[in-house]
């Protein structure tokens, strides 16, 4: 006989049976046993906490020779047949493959028949969240007013997609997550049966890692049977799912209560030497202080109390080395570093960055904006003119900088100059700045786009990059404008392999001409090269970069005062 898979064979055949969901198979059995059953359920809930098998022990209970009853016997034809899914009286439909008008119209042709093997027809559509507007407007009469023998039950992992229309028309049951405890429970029901041999320890993990899905943790004990036999240890656990285990957690919390930077390191690169995710480690990190902050708070939620008491013991004696403020901020340095690693290009780096800066108690500044040198060096001007000489240099040079540029507004600045050593020029980059926004105006219908009309809207389009798709802009500023053809925009990034992969991705390519589209005023696309010489000058012998010249021209400024930027 073919092997059935754990969450199928002890899938729960009575109310009773269900477990971590006593408020909805309460709710279920006492509208039965008074005669107040809906015509339509809407159950949502996340993956695997049992919103298709309540269904199903709901068709029971109203179908079985002794119903309607909260209490379906499970041995007669009925119950037999709903079991062994063969009956005509309960129709599934995956609303993911039946989600069109014409799929709705097939079922409200289907609902007028009566059923043939029971007495009430049950219809569980689950993912219904699925189905198409068009779906959802042809299905609203017959579920508010179905046959008396219908009865629906909407499944869905994601109500809010659901229009409040169809909302409105059914009992909403929500599922919860299963607790560690209940599933641990289940899982020792489960082995006993079974007649496996299974650690405690095990069984917590394997719980800890279903994230209150009951059906994922009865797969990882069926995967993890497979490569252990029927013997199972907290080590097996920890190899199949490529966890880390108490011990290696505790060292690490050891080290960084020592202060040990040598040790850090050591952890980190034993860990890394032996194959194990960068995103892993840092999720098990984050968990593991966590754990620890609560038990030095003296907390006691459920991710605390269900630990095993030895490693409970462990961590309320290693919390005592550590004070609030420091667990905390190191909580938040793993959390920085896990959003960070989906950009970084060398993780090992940047974890071991990362454990430097928890050892030494050194907290992680935020990246600056690529813009933000350039709002300083505008604001700064006004306080600065009876500043001495040598301060506000840099301001007339920002200033000298812009003429060789084709821009016509550059022209009357040698003029204030000359004549003026030190008010002048501090208002005149004020007078040249303040006009930026002007080139982000729209292209119109007749404008040619052509690579001066994308060059002046540049400025524009890094702003507004940085401000929607702040990871971006570190990519951006090492490309340069290289041509624009048949609409499409072509921007070089020299030697810099790793941007443009990241700036030609998908997702990243869409943003770049959604916001190229906003900026111009049209549709255009944006393509990425490799250009490993300089272009030739586009126009007037000058290059542009992406962020035009005034904008580099405030970055280094801001990065090195005093220095003088030639054309």
């Amino acid at each position: 006989m073919a092997h059935v898979c754990l969450f199928r064979q002890y899938r729960p055949q009575r109310f009773d049976e269900v477990h971590g969901q006593d408020h909805v198979t309460r709710t279920l059995q006492n509208a039965i046993r008074i005669g107040r059953c809906g015509q339509a359920y809407l159950f949502t809930g996340p993956r695997g906490v049992g919103k298709t098998t309540v269904a199903r022990i709901l068709a029971k209970a109203l179908n079985c020779v002794n119903g309607p009853t909260p209490t379906p016997c499970g041995e007669c034809d009925s119950c037999r047949r709903i079991t062994a899914g063969s009956s005509l009286s309960v129709i599934e439909i995956d609303a993911a493959s039946n989600r069109k008008i014409e799929d709705i119209r097939s079922l409200r042709e289907d609902v007028q028949f009566a059923p043939t093997d029971g007495r009430s027809k049950v219809y569980i559509l689950d993912e219904v969240h699925q189905i198409t507007k068009e779906g959802f407007e042809a299905f609203l009469k017959t579920l508010e007013e179905p046959p008396a023998h219908a009865v629906f039950v909407l499944a869905t992992t994601e109500a809010h997609k659901i229009p409040a229309t169809i909302l409105s028309r059914c009992q909403r049951l929500d599922f919860r997550r299963v607790g560690i405890e209940d599933i641990v429970k289940r899982l020792k029901e489960v082995v006993a049966e079974e007649s496996f041999d299974a650690e405690q320890a095990a069984l917590y993990a394997i719980a800890r890692a279903a994230d209150g899905s009951l059906r994922d943790a009865l797969s990882l004990l069926d995967q993890i049977v497979a490569y252990a036999g029927e013997s199972i240890t907290a080590a097996h656990v920890e190899t199949v799912l490529g966890t880390l285990d108490a011990d290696t957690r505790f060292a690490l919390g050891e080290v960084l209560a020592a202060r040990d930077a040598g040790g850090a390191l050591a952890w980190l690169n034993t860990l890394l030497d032996a194959g194990r995710d960068p995103r892993l480690i840092v999720d098990e990190a984050q968990a593991h202080f966590r754990l620890l902050l609560l038990a030095r708070l003296g907390c006691s939620p459920e991710s605390l109390s269900a630990l095993p008491a030895d490693v409970r013991t462990r961590l309320e004696r290693q919390a005592n080395a550590y004070d609030p403020p420091r667990l905390m901020a190191i909580v938040e340095g793993f959390a920085a570093a896990d959003k960070a690693l989906r950009w970084h290009g060398q993780p090992r780096i940047l974890l071991e960055v990362t454990l430097l800066e928890l050892v030494l108690g050194i907290t992680p500044q935020a990246p600056v904006p690529v813009a933000e040198p350039a709002r300083s060096a505008e604001s700064a001007p006004p306080p600065r003119p009876a500043a001495p000489r040598h301060e506000p240099r840099p301001e007339p040079e920002r200033a000298a900088a812009p003429p060789p540029r084709p821009r016509p507004e550059p022209a009357p600045e040698p003029e204030p100059v000359d004549d003026r050593d030190e008010p002048e020029p501090p208002g005149e980059p004020e007078e040249d700045v303040q006009p930026a926004p002007r080139p982000a105006q729209p292209l119109g219908a007749s404008d040619e786009l052509d690579y001066d009309a994308v060059a002046e809207r540049f400025p524009r389009f890094m702003e507004r990059v940085r401000d929607r798709f702040t990871p971006l802009v570190a990519h951006l500023v090492r490309a340069t404008l290289e041509r624009v053809e048949h609409g499409t925009v072509v921007l070089g990034f020299g030697g810099w392999e790793q941007s443009l992969a990241v700036c030609t991705m998908d997702g990243n390519k869409k943003r770049i001409e959604e916001v190229l589209g906003e900026v111009l005023g049209r549709e255009v696309l944006f393509r990425g090269e490799l250009n490993s010489s300089p272009p030739q000058p586009p126009r007037g012998g000058e290059r542009r970069t992406v962020d035009s010249l005034d904008h580099a021209a405030r970055v280094a400024l801001g990065v090195f005062p005093g220095a003088r930027v030639e054309p």
